[in-house]
């Protein structure tokens, strides 16, 4: 959509300091997650361990980590096939994402 998807960019940057680094498809699935699940990364609320831990790997350019805590938070819906799919799907890009194909998460 025109008016919300700027403004979930500008959340995932805020909150994802160096995003703009990571391939589109990493880009693209953080987008989804931060759509999906809010803003929130406060290290004290256990539901957004993961959500943090994501900010030190997107520094790196950890796609492997990044990848891995998506699939970790599927811990928090063990009974929901569809967000675990989502995560899972999520985790799939990034984990496959190439460098070096420019940036997208400048809407």
């Amino acid at each position: 959509h025109e008016s919300t998807l700027p403004q979930f960019a500008a959340m995932v940057r805020k909150i994802y300091p160096g995003v703009e680094k990571l391939p589109p498809d990493a880009q693209g699935a953080l987008l989804s997650l931060v759509y999906n699940r809010g803003a929130d990364i406060d290290p004290k609320k256990d539901r957004r361990k993961e959500m943090f831990n994501i900010a030190a790997l997107v520094a790196k350019g950890d796609l492997a980590g990044i990848a891995t805590q998506l699939r970790d938070m599927k811990r928090l819906w063990p009974t929901v096939k569809g967000l675990r799919d989502r995560r899972d799907k999520e985790a799939d890009l990034v984990a496959n994402a190439i460098y070096g194909t420019g940036k997208i998460i400048s809407v």
